[in-house]
């Protein structure tokens, strides 16, 4: 997997990184406890925080942490760092990892949190795929990334950047 330099954005002080595949890994040991889900304990845990800007409306976004070998807490927050939570999980994907699922998801800035659940850290896969929908806004590098497909048997149009 890939991974952008860190962005900073002066909305917060988050460290934040650019989503650009649909699988990345990072480690949270070392880091900085921004914040906690709204589902799970925080014990001081450090975690991650991914953006993503999506310009056309989804069907589905779906964010795991499988395959990751400590107790982690994932959630999603849209519109400004530390936004609202629009999904958040503890331990509902294998074992002790987290998976968020949300249906339709608007166009726009999200970010997706790797947590761990008290004190855990270490390092973490995370998997994040959506579907945008047909006649939507399309990002030809998130298609390329396996961030997102088309929806409803369409493709991304090179020209206009539409899923039709």
């Amino acid at each position: 997997s890939r991974a952008s330099d860190t962005l900073e954005l002066p909305c917060t002080d988050y460290d934040l990184k650019e989503l650009t595949d649909s699988v990345v890994t990072g480690d949270t040991v070392g880091g900085v406890d921004d914040g906690f889900g709204a589902c799970s304990f925080d014990g001081g845990a450090p975690d991650d925080v991914w953006m993503v800007s999506f310009p056309g409306n989804l069907t589905s976004l779906h964010a795991t942490t499988d395959g990751t070998g400590f107790d982690t807490v994932l959630y999603i927050q849209s519109g400004a760092c530390g936004g609202p939570t629009l999904g958040c999980n503890d331990d509902s994907g294998a074992g002790l990892q987290s998976t968020v699922d949300l249906g339709a998801t608007a166009a726009g800035l999200y970010f997706i949190v790797v947590d761990g659940y008290g004190s855990n850290a270490g390092p973490y896969t995370l998997t994040v795929t959506g579907v945008v929908g047909a006649g939507q806004a399309c990002d030809p590098d998130q298609i390329a990334g396996g961030i997102v497909t088309c929806g409803g048997g369409t493709s991304c149009n090179a020209g206009t950047h539409i899923c039709q």
